[in-house]
Order: C-alpha cells, then structure tokens, then sequence
C-alpha cells in the first residue's frame, strides 16, 4: 500500500492513498456521537488543504455503532461530501452490520456515487477504474473562494457542535 498517515484521532486514521489518488479512512473501536463528531472534523479539516475527489471509508474494525451516529451522520456531515468535491465513495461495511447501515446511506444521498464492498483491496480496485481517473482529470486545480470559506466555516460548525454534545 502507498498510504500516507494524514491525521488520527481515538476512532479514526486518515491516510491519503496514492493509488487512488483519495482519502482512506480507516474506522475502529466502539463509534459513539462525541468521537465520530471529532473524527468528521479532522476529515473535513484534510480538505481544507486540497480536494479528494475518492474515499475508500473501511468500517472492517469497528465494533459496534452508537444509535444516533448514523443518524447525524445522515444529516449533519455526509451531504457535505459532494460540496468539497467528493464524487466516489467505496464503503468497507463492518461485518457486524452486514451492509444494512450503509445501504441505508447509500440509498439518502444520490448525488454521490457510493458502491458497497467486504472488503479494502475490492474497493481499492473499483477506485483504480477508469472512470476514477476521469474524475481526477475533472477536478479544479484550485477552489474558489467562496467554497473555501464555506468549508471553513463548517468546519468550524462542526467543532463547535461536538463540543457541545461533548
């Protein structure tokens, strides 16, 4: 693997895969609401910096999902995914869960093109496709301004929404 180590926090590593030219995001422990809020900060934090157009999110070592999790998840920090410029997501769904939390994601937010695998090294692969390299050709080699300061700003929302649930 080409990954290289980007941020971490107590339930979440963040690496940049350079095979994919994306974000792995690879999940682990118990995922409570304070944790994950905090994890979705330092992901929206690595896009403050660039665009990944690619997300291989792996849930392999989770061990289980708190109730409001995806709920929030849903509602509060996926549908940003498609503003910084997200246009593929390979979701490595625990097996614990067998796929049903995340085909319920999958099937609330169309504007993303989202494909379920078991495991990393098929979601890699289907990253690696052509049509992944059409979508690095696509991306804009500097953001404007404006989307700039929105992502800042909810960034900053996001930190201060999981101070408060904290």
């Amino acid at each position: 693997m080409q990954l290289q180590l980007l941020n971490t926090t107590s339930c979440l590593a963040i690496y940049y895969d350079a095979r994919y030219n994306g974000l792995y995001l690879e999940w682990r422990g118990n995922l409570l609401l304070p944790a994950m809020q905090e994890a979705c900060v330092a992901v929206a934090q690595c896009y403050l910096t660039r665009p990944y157009a690619r997300i291989l999110n792996s849930n392999l070592q989770v061990a289980a999902v708190g109730e409001r999790v995806g709920t929030w998840l849903e509602e509060e920090f996926l549908p940003y995914l498609a503003l910084v410029g997200v246009e593929q997501v390979a979701w490595v769904s625990a097996p614990f869960l067998a796929g049903r939390q995340a085909q319920t994601v999958v099937n609330r937010l169309p504007t993303l093109v989202i494909n379920l695998f078991y495991t990393a090294e098929e979601a890699a692969a289907w990253l690696q496709q052509p049509y992944a390299a059409q979508v690095e050709s696509q991306l804009l080699p500097s953001w404007q301004l404006a989307t700039q300061v929105r992502l800042a700003q909810g960034v900053q929302a996001f930190r201060q929404e999981a101070r408060l649930v904290q």
